[in-house]
């Protein structure tokens, strides 16, 4: 049926929000339980019915292991254990989107066509699943869009704010769980992503643990139990006291925006705490520093300074906090475009300017307001044909009102203690025009206050005709039309021209902004190691008494945080774990290896002892505590066992270990699960936040060579081959065979990293190691083929930030040199490179050559690539220990000379 209608999906991380579009141009937003914001939160009950949304956060209480609060993050997955039960990963993702459905339903009658919008950085695979989990809620066939085009759909085409031909528009969108930065050009029938940033653990959640954590420190000195049962609930009254808490947190930061000082309520305490907004703008200034810092990094590698913005337009529920305005404008000097409901522009801008023929966007802007009734609450179950939702059908546009600097009062429609213009009662608008934040919350550009019209004027009023002053003739009036016209486009050329020019072929990355530090009394010849990270830099060194030291450098302050550890050794290697270093011990004398794990933010230490043959896998970091989950594996005992390090340290019991068996998980990946593969080829998974191994059913051919087994825990896919050219992936279900050419044997089999849905394997033609090949395999269809210059078979093959930008990062050694290769995933072109390569973000990677010797301090040729380009450009010489280099986030640190440590921007000049 096609009337007209249409509907725009945000499926966010934290919540989902859609707008239905009228066949005469007019929008609303569908209410789910009378809000315009349905979480994106599951859960699934011992029934096997899939609630959700507010339904699922409350049953949550419940049975914790049965909630899922962010399905879209899990969507690399195959399945998710819910409970006792595995679900596929896009019946869960298509559970808030069979919600939209039944509500959009109710709504308009019938299923019109529906836009979906995703991240801009989604390759096909995560497109593809999106689309196919719409399919399984019912959907027909949907079309996807970019977020920040959405957005920027939204700005120019709803709020009529212009963003000229070749200008760029930043759109900054801050939501509960993730930031998302996009620099989005317009060229004219289409906006551009040129540009990008974010942080997938930043959001309004980490404001909210961060209040948290400093009440919980006056809790627990004050009423240690209360904090202890909130903290870390062991039954269903403590689970529920947590999420009043929280909830009640949540609430008050949201107050502070409108009030100096906001109560919070403590369950099992008769008085409340108070939370002042000095003391919220303290606790969330680290957190929006750095939030703020992405959109600036990100013009940086774009090569743009912030008066080339057009403006700045901020999306998403945590944006309406009002430093994150102060901020931006501090750092840039634009003041950003916020709305009162910064949640719904994405998801209307995927459809704006599409209304049915014959109805202009004029007139659908001019209508006037008509209050809106609230339709009733269609209630049913999910997995059966719905879930709890409440629709509303529309009579009118929305009412647009000014945005106040100080709101008085809130719309019962919207998000609970966030202000919302005046509105019909139960109707929370979503187009109001939006204001320019000045720094300290006064009229934008020396303007008249908010709520009036600017410079007197009605807003949204067409400019006062001009006296006539005579008429041309018609010639004339031509030439002037042309000139209108050349000109400007002559104009654009010769500045993209030279653009193009400057950035090509005069501006060379350089290394900017050195920091530096150091560790005393370091061992000559003894460990040294660097991490770059993207607010913090880490300074690993073995001292002369055997002791590891760790330096914790705050790149925004220059604070430091230092930790010696309390065993002694010999150091031999060091990982990075979100804010978590683990260093790694030789063996000693009878064995015994250390894992010293720190964490210089929140000043957390804690010493794992090894056996001579154990291994330790880092699992994942508690974003609420800050606890750092370890497994161990003990094969010469038969155990396997896992802990918790953090404020206070525990480990559970061991586990008994199949007869024979070995680990197949990667230990460098961060996981929930493990792979354990027993002597007959009998695949289990040890689950570690259950610490229990559960068996899977799957068995892998006796004998065959290690190299040729491996298991990915992000998703648990198992990976081997059948035979010399059949691979097998198992993930969790069915078998999938992957076919490899006939006249090759595999060598190395795997995925591919941080992209677990594509398969890589490396073979050759029988012993010729000339025709060494990397190919990747996206499912049974192979994707590319190239040739990996390598005498050995690589250790790591890994895509990291490189993927979104169609290349991959092979690492091996030869001797004492370590080499990386770029592989083109466009023409299977591959390149090879005596050293290591790092990938930085936005398409560029930091080159460090090794050598012979790599861990001696020698003056190196620093290069920054940019792999959309051809060539390499050499960014700086500097004095190195090259072996001790890593680079992240547009960073590079590295141990230099001496007891000294060094971390550098890569940047343009």
């Amino acid at each position: 049926m096609s009337t007209g209608y249409a509907v725009g999906i945000d499926l966010g991380t934290s919540n989902t929000v859609a707008i239905v579009r009228w066949p005469d141009g007019r929008t609303r937003p569908v209410l789910f339980d009378g809000q315009p914001v349905l979480p994106s939160a599951v859960f699934l009950d011992h029934d096997g019915t899939l609630h959700v949304g507010r339904d699922a956060q409350r049953m949550a209480q419940l049975d914790p292991a049965r909630f899922e609060p962010n399905p879209k993050r899990r969507i690399d997955e195959d399945v998710l254990f819910l409970g006792d039960r595995e679900l596929p990963v896009i019946e869960v993702l298509a559970a808030p989107l069979r919600a939209v459905a039944r509500a959009v339903h109710d709504t308009v009658g019938h299923l019109p066509p529906a836009v979906i919008t995703c991240p801009a950085a989604w390759g096909t695979h995560r497109r593809q699943r999106l689309q196919q989990a719409a399919a399984a809620a019912g959907w027909p066939p949907v079309n996807l869009m970019s977020e920040p085009i959405a957005a920027a759909r939204y700005f120019t085409e709803t709020l009529r704010r212009p963003v000229p031909p070749g200008h760029v528009l930043a759109i900054f969108d801050f939501g509960g769980g993730t930031l998302d930065v996009a620099l989005v050009r317009n060229d004219g029938a289409t906006f551009t992503v040129v540009g990008s940033g974010g942080a997938e653990d930043l959001g309004g959640l980490d404001i909210d643990a961060a209040i948290v954590n400093h009440l919980g420190q006056l809790l627990a000195a004050q009423h240690p139990q209360v904090w202890a049962q909130i903290s870390q609930p062991t039954d269903e009254l403590g689970r529920r006291h947590r999420r009043a808490f929280w909830d009640d947190v949540r609430a008050a930061k949201e107050m502070l925006s409108r009030a100096t000082t906001a109560p919070i309520a403590v369950p099992g305490v008769s008085a409340s705490l108070h939370l002042t907004r000095d003391e919220l703008e303290q606790l969330a200034t680290p957190l929006l520093n750095r939030a703020t810092g992405e959109l600036t990094a990100a013009l940086r590698h774009s090569g743009l300074q912030p008066d080339q913005l057009t403006g700045i337009f901020l999306v998403g529920g945590t944006s309406r906090v009002p430093l994150v305005s102060r901020l931006l404008h501090t750092y840039t000097g634009i003041a950003p475009t916020v709305l009162e409901q910064p949640e719904l522009p994405v998801a209307e801008g995927a459809v704006a300017g599409a209304a049915a023929p014959g109805v202009s966007a004029q007139r659908a802007a001019a209508a006037p307001a008509i209050p809106v009734q609230r339709a009733a609450s269609v209630t049913a179950t999910s997995l059966s044909g719905g879930v709890p939702v409440s629709a509303v059908p529309s009579s009118g546009p929305p009412t647009a009102m000014p945005v106040s600097a100080m709101p008085v009062s809130t719309a019962p429609g919207g998000p609970p203690g966030f202000p919302q213009p005046h509105a019909a009662p139960g109707y929370p608008p979503h187009s109001a025009p939006p204001h320019s934040a000045p720094p300290h919350g006064g009229p934008p550009h020396g303007g008249p206050p908010h709520g009036g019209p600017p410079h007197g004027g009605p807003p949204h009023s067409a400019p006062p005709q001009q006296p006539r002053r005579g008429r041309r003739s018609r010639g004339g009036r031509k030439w002037i039309w042309v000139a209108a016209v050349l000109v400007p486009l002559l104009v654009l050329s010769v500045v993209a021209t030279g653009y193009y020019a400057y950035n090509r072929f005069l501006v060379t990355p350089t290394l900017s902004d050195p920091r530096t530090t150091t560790i005393g009394e370091l061992a000559p010849n003894g460990f040294r190691q660097a991490f770059a990270a993207e607010t913090k830099a880490y300074a690993i060194g073995q001292r002369t008494d055997g002791t590891v030291e760790v330096v914790t450098i705050d790149l925004a302050t220059g604070a430091e945080r230092r930790h010696r550890s309390t065993v002694t050794g010999e150091w031999e290697s060091a990982r990075q774990i979100d804010n978590w270093i683990a260093v790694f011990s030789k063996p000693a004398a009878n064995g015994t290896r250390y894992v010293e794990l720190t964490n210089g933010v929140d000043d957390l230490h804690t010493t794992l002892t090894l056996g001579k043959d154990d291994g330790v896998m880092l699992s994942r970091v508690d974003r609420i505590t800050q606890d750092l989950e370890y497994v161990v594996y003990a094969p010469s005992v038969g155990k396997i066992r896992s802990g918790t390090a953090g404020k206070t340290p525990k480990e559970n019991a061991p586990q008994n270990l199949p007869a024979g068996a070995r680990l197949l998980s990667d230990l460098r990946v961060s996981a929930d699960k493990v792979g354990v593969l027993d002597k007959d080829g009998v695949l289990y998974l040890y689950e570690t936040a259950k610490n229990k191994i559960a068996y899977a059913v799957e068995k892998v051919p006796p004998g065959t060579p290690p190299n040729l087994v491996h298991m990915h825990p992000q998703d648990n896919r198992l990976y081997y081959t059948e035979d010399r050219a059949e691979y097998q992936i198992f993930n969790g279900a069915v078998p999938q065979l992957t076919r490899g050419p006939a006249d090759r044997k595999p060598l190395w089999i795997g995925s591919c990293n941080q992209n677990p849905g594509i398969s890589c394997v490396i073979d050759q033609k029988g012993d010729d190691a000339s025709t060494r090949e990397l190919a990747t395999f996206a499912g049974s269809e192979r994707t590319f083929r190239a040739k990996v210059p390598y005498a050995n078979v690589p250790g790591v093959v890994a895509d990291e930030k490189s993927s979104p930008f169609g290349w991959l990062l092979v690492t091996s050694t030869e001797g004492d040199v370590t080499f990386t290769t770029t592989v083109e995933t466009a023409d299977g072109a591959a390149k090879k490179y005596g050293g290591r390569i790092w990938a930085i973000g936005n398409g560029h990677v930091v080159f460090v050559p090794t050598g012979t010797a790599p861990m001696e301090p020698r003056k190196v040729a620093i290069e920054s690539i940019y792999m959309g380009d051809e060539g390499k450009t050499e960014a700086s010489e500097e004095t190195v220990r090259p072996g001790t280099c890593h680079a992240d986030y547009f960073r590079l640190a590295c141990a230099t000379e001496g007891n000294a440590f060094a971390v550098w921007k890569v940047n343009k000049s």
